[in-house]
């Protein structure tokens, strides 16, 4: 059974979206695809100590969960392509999807070198997933505020990216 659940966790309000075996099974197959076709023609690009293919499968999860509550389409196709964006709303606002493992965790947004090749979309949202791979829709902001140059954190000697704290998050 999918159910969505309206919470409140710590202050903050979100949406709990859980997911059936058979989802996750199907998710856990889409992301695992993923991961090997861009794997063969990409280099990964990893801002977090999870494995690869754990990201492709969170990736997976987490925008279906978007797709699902809002219901917006969900493009099954693991074919190498153009990476663009993850979802699109009712409107065409182009949406890009970040997760996190880590309770309390922040959007991280992947900032590219060259800055004229920078992926901006019209809305970021995080979800948050938990050891069951429920997920826990957080909040969004608009991508000319997330890609901003007051968002820029550097840890060492990583590249750099965008951090977005959940204070900064519109709450849905």
């Amino acid at each position: 059974m999918h159910l969505e659940l309206n919470i409140m966790l710590n202050g903050v309000y979100m949406i709990k979206v859980e997911l059936t075996g058979t989802e996750c099974r199907l998710l856990q197959h889409i992301g695992i695809l993923r991961n090997e076709q861009t794997g063969r023609v990409a280099k990964e690009q990893i801002q977090s100590k999870l494995n690869p293919l754990q990201i492709s499968i969170d990736g997976a999860l987490s925008e279906y969960m978007v797709a699902k509550h809002f219901g917006y389409f969900f493009d099954i196709n693991c074919d190498v392509r153009k990476f663009g964006a993850d979802l699109f709303t009712k409107t065409k606002m182009s949406i890009d999807v970040k997760s996190t493992r880590n309770p309390n965790g922040v959007m991280s947004i992947r900032k590219q070198m060259d800055e004229s090749k920078q992926n901006k979309y019209d809305i970021y949202i995080l979800v948050e997933l938990d050891e069951e791979n429920n997920g826990y829709i957080i909040g969004w902001i608009y991508g000319d505020d997330a890609i901003h140059e007051s968002n820029i954190h550097q840890i060492e000697q990583r590249e750099p990216y965008y951090k977005i704290t959940r204070e900064q998050l519109t709450q849905f």
